[in-house]
C-alpha cells in the first residue's frame, strides 16, 4: 500500500498498481477478509502482463539481506504456495504457465 501511494504521488499510477498487486501470487478480497489481513478489503490480484511478471519474479528472491542474491528453487516456492491454500497455489501455477512453459518438469 505504501509503495502504491509513493508511486502515485510521483505520477506513476500504472507502476503503483504493480507495487500493490505483487504480494504472494496476488491476494483476493475474500482472502483479505478470511485471514483478517491488515489491508482494505479489495482484490490485490495482478492484472497486466507487467504486474504478473513482477509478481512471479518476486517469488524467486528473498527479502532477507543475507539471501538477496540467492535464487529460490521453484520446488520450494511451489511448496510454500501450497501451504497458503489452493487459491494461492492455482494463481501461482497460472503465472508459471504464462512465463515458465516447462516449469512442471522442475518439480
Amino acid at each position: 500500500m505504501i509503495g502504491r501511494e509513493i508511486l502515485e504521488s510521483e505520477g506513476l499510477p500504472r507502476h503503483a498498481l504493480v507495487c500493490e498487486r505483487h504480494t504472494s501470487a496476488g491476494i483476493s478480497q475474500q482472502e483479505v477478509i478470511q485471514q483478517k489481513l491488515p489491508l482494505p478489503a479489495r482484490d490485490y490480484l495482478p492484472g497486466s502482463l507487467e504486474e504478473k511478471s513482477i509478481c512471479l519474479a518476486d517469488r524467486f528472491y528473498s527479502k532477507t539481506p543475507h539471501k538477496l542474491f540467492r535464487e529460490k528453487k521453484l520446488r520450494k516456492i511451489h511448496k510454500k504456495m501450497r501451504e497458503w491454500g489452493p487459491e494461492t497455489l492455482k494463481r501461482f501455477e497460472d503465472l508459471c504457465d504464462l512465463f515458465l512453459p516447462n516449469w512442471r518438469e522442475e518439480l
